[in-house]
């Protein structure tokens, strides 16, 4: 997701920042689920 977890890191010191995916608005549980299992 480009920079987001750089930009975002001062400001959550401490925190375990993961990569993101972008989804579109109608994404459907399925593949939601099956992305989320993915993370770590």
């Amino acid at each position: 997701m480009g920079a987001t977890n750089e930009g975002l890191a001062p400001s959550c010191k401490g925190a375990v920042l993961k990569d993101g995916r972008r989804f579109s608005a109608d994404v459907s549980e399925h593949e939601l689920k099956a992305w989320s299992e993915t993370v770590e």
